[in-house]
């Protein structure tokens, strides 16, 4: 009758199964026999003893179920961490692809915007110089001068030469003003414009400190009808010095330039000089 069990690999006896399964998951030693030899009982000292070697072996064991577990953990927080960061560079990637859309459909928006208010632009331009010309033709001017008129519209409507414009002296502007002045031959309207500013200016000229003479209203029918009714009018006069305050044009004592004043003075002498 087998009494014990017993490891062939060492000889080492065992009272039963479970101790001999203890030892070989300890040992690695994993032959084992019955024995009908009798294992001797156990001192209370070696009770004792053995107790405290399973004792050891347990925390053993539980302290390497707790590394394991520690190091599972950590495996797994920096999973959780990869995963986290996976999905937030795929958020940030499509937010991104988001606003590239967003703005490219704001862009195309805008570029359709700017076409169509281009257009109607255009069409304003058009519909402002066609009167133009229309009234020039309806002055009997010739048909050059019609064209002139309507190419002049058309380029103020579009603001051509804006820039420019600002960069002209003033004698320039008084030029200019005189030239387009000069082309309203119907009832020599720009010849009564011309003497009529000649007249305004002259009387500065003459007598610089008079108040009323640096003030022009422009609701008057009279200047309204004679210069400011005309392309150039009321340019050349700004070209002067005077400025636009309310309904009238005003011209600082402080800022008065007698020269500039006697210089349009003798511009329009020639200029209504040249017209007969």
């Amino acid at each position: 009758m087998a009494k014990s069990i017993r490891c062939t690999d060492t000889g080492k006896l065992f009272r039963n199964l479970q101790d001999a399964q203890l030892y070989a998951e300890r040992t690695g030693n994993s032959n084992f026999e019955e024995c009908d030899q009798e294992v001797a009982p156990l001192s209370e000292e070696e009770k004792q003893a053995k107790i405290e070697q399973i004792r050891i072996k347990l925390a053993e064991k539980r302290k390497e179920r707790e590394e394991e577990d520690k190091v599972r953990g950590i495996e797994e927080e920096k999973n959780r961490r990869l995963e986290g960061q996976k999905m937030l560079e795929a958020r940030d990637e499509y937010e991104q692809q988001q606003r590239k859309r967003d703005y490219e459909d704001r862009k195309k928006e805008k570029e359709a915007f700017l076409r169509e208010k281009e257009r109607l632009r255009l069409e304003v331009a058009k519909d402002k110089a066609e009167r133009a010309g229309d009234a020039a033709r309806r002055r009997g001017e010739s048909p050059e001068g019609v064209k002139e008129a309507y190419q002049v519209a058309l380029d103020k409507a579009l603001g051509k030469g804006m820039a420019s414009e600002a960069e002209k002296t003033p004698l320039q502007i008084m030029n200019e003003s005189i030239k387009t002045l000069s082309a309203y031959k119907v009832v020599d309207e720009g010849l009564v414009a011309l003497k009529t500013i000649n007249k305004m200016l002259s009387n500065i000229a003459t007598n610089p400190q008079e108040e009323k003479f640096l003030q022009v209203n422009l609701e008057n029918e009279a200047f309204k009808k004679r210069v400011a009714s005309k392309v150039g009018g009321v340019a050349f006069l700004k070209a002067c010095g005077f400025e636009k305050h309310d309904r009238k044009l005003h011209l600082s004592k402080e800022t008065l330039d007698i020269d500039l004043i006697k210089q349009g003075v003798k511009l329009l002498d020639e200029a209504i000089s040249a017209y007969f």
